[in-house]
């Protein structure tokens, strides 16, 4: 399994320098991916510019032996499909500090075959290197060189981590802890709101072959709601805006108590195919205050929120995450969506985008509409 993510903000990218100690690019490790890897490799992309900054970030699990040319062609292939020109590579794991001392590092057919697959698609490999894990004075040491080691920084005291502290974003220690951001409500809470959409809804789809809903509601796979058929018109574009608005402005306040009846209101209005691309608009400009608001909104439906609606604000969520550089979270949220709902045209779009390394500046188009429609302003006055 892999994550993705891109390291690049809407405004100035963090720059950090390699030339003296990879240790601080170790240490900005955790932060580039959103969670602390363990027993993992990581590959860090650089781009092409003056000074090179990095680019695309790819996580694996550490693989069987006899998966390690399968994994190291599919890693390099999805990194050559970016701007970069070059990679570092980090192999988190797979031994102790005693091991680095002897410089019998672990992993080595691994790092071999990332090394052939980058020269056979011509990227340079600029750094190779082994932590047991990225903490602070933690022993790294390079595959190459013997005298190439040093110790990690804190990475907790970092500029990078203070930089993303100012903005909002979170490390977390591990990526299940990640992933627990969105973990559902319970049974109950889930199946009343569920109850609640059948009500607020015109009719029920008579389908009885409904799609499986891996979404976790009873602990596994369950059989998903009937697909519940919206009228976007039934209440009014205009009321559906506001409905989502008035939401946000809570928030931003400080106070934002969902009960039953307000979150069945908002899954019916993000229901709302133009209500939905209105909020795209809410990513923008990425990091922002206004941005991180909304995806505390879609954190707090993604997990209030029954399937097949889930989808929703899940979408939502990714594409702001997906905008502003956070792969982890975006993967997890887009994840979310399409267990939730696995037709979801948005969800399935942005997750392909993720795959395939599509940079965040190329989807920002998806948040521009012909007519703006300002939520906010929606929320404190519908």
């Amino acid at each position: 399994m892999s994550t993705t993510s891109a390291f690049s903000d809407a405004s100035e990218p963090i720059r950090i320098s390699l030339d003296n100690d990879p240790g601080q690019l170790l240490a900005a490790v955790p932060h580039l991916m959103g969670f602390h890897p363990a027993e993992s490799v990581v590959l860090i992309g650089h781009r092409p510019t003056e000074p090179s900054v990095i680019g695309w970030v790819l996580r694996g699990d550490l693989p069987p032996e006899e998966f390690v040319s399968e994994q190291a062609a599919e890693m390099v292939a999805r990194l050559a499909l970016s701007d970069a020109f070059g990679l570092t590579l980090v192999v988190v794991g797979g031994g102790t500090e005693r091991a680095g001392a002897e410089k019998a590092l672990p992993h080595r057919s691994l790092v071999e075959a990332l090394r052939t697959e980058s020269d056979r698609r011509r990227l340079r490999v600029l750094h190779a290197l082994w932590v047991p894990e990225v903490r602070a004075n933690v022993r790294w040491s390079c595959y190459e060189q013997a005298d190439c080691h040093g110790t990690v920084p804190d990475p907790a005291s970092s500029a990078l981590a203070a930089t993303l502290a100012s903005s909002g974003r979170i490390t977390f220690d591990s990526r299940e802890d990640l992933a627990e951001l969105l973990t559902p409500d319970s049974a109950e809470q889930l199946a009343r709101r569920s109850t609640g959409l059948d009500a607020a809804v015109d009719r029920l789809d008579g389908c009885d072959c409904s799609p499986v809903c891996d979404c976790g509601e009873s602990g596994g796979s369950v059989a998903a709601p009937r697909p519940r058929s919206y009228d976007g018109a039934r209440q009014g574009f205009e009321s559906n805006c506001a409905t989502v608005g008035r939401a946000l402005v809570r928030l931003r306040a400080g106070s934002l108590q969902l009960s039953d009846p307000e979150i069945v209101r908002i899954a019916v209005a993000l229901s709302d195919v133009r209500v939905r691309d209105a909020c795209l608009a809410l990513a923008s400009p990425p990091g922002s205050s206004a941005a991180l608001t909304a995806e505390n909104l879609w954190i707090a439906l993604t997990r209030a929120t029954p399937c097949p609606e889930r989808a929703e604000p899940a979408a939502l969520l990714g594409y702001s995450a997906y905008l502003r550089g956070d792969g982890a979270l975006a993967d997890i949220a887009l994840r979310t969506a399409l267990r939730a709902s696995p037709e979801h045209v948005l969800a399935g779009l942005l997750e392909r985008a993720l795959r395939k390394g599509v940079t965040p500046d190329r989807l920002a188009g998806l948040g521009r509409a012909e007519t703006v429609v300002d939520l906010w302003q929606a929320g404190e006055h519908g």
